[in-house]
């Protein structure tokens, strides 16, 4: 019995395929294949290109938001882990008592 070694797996995304995906997905099990999956997309014309190359210009001038804008220091991991330990030693002061 041959062996498919890779399976090449061309899609769109479209709902449409998702017999096809289904499909290469019970011959990469029962082959043990390894699946690649191609997406080949119709070239953007010169005027999208433009368009998103002054997006992506104008989304770089935009200053970046300071790291305090994302980041909770109250909720870091650190401080997590902190709070549990002081709450294991108080749990074990009790039991002493």
């Amino acid at each position: 019995m041959r062996t498919l070694q890779s399976i090449l797996f061309a899609t769109d995304f479209q709902q449409a395929n998702d017999d096809a995906l289904n499909a290469t997905a019970r011959l990469a099990t029962i082959f043990n294949s390894q699946v690649s999956v191609l997406h080949v997309m119709e070239p953007f014309s010169k005027g999208v290109i433009a368009r998103m190359r002054e997006e992506l210009k104008q989304s770089l001038l935009v200053p970046a938001k300071p790291l305090s804008q994302h980041f909770d220091p109250l909720n870091s991991p650190k401080n997590q882990l902190r709070k549990k330990h002081e709450a294991f030693q108080k749990h074990i002061a009790n039991l002493r008592m």
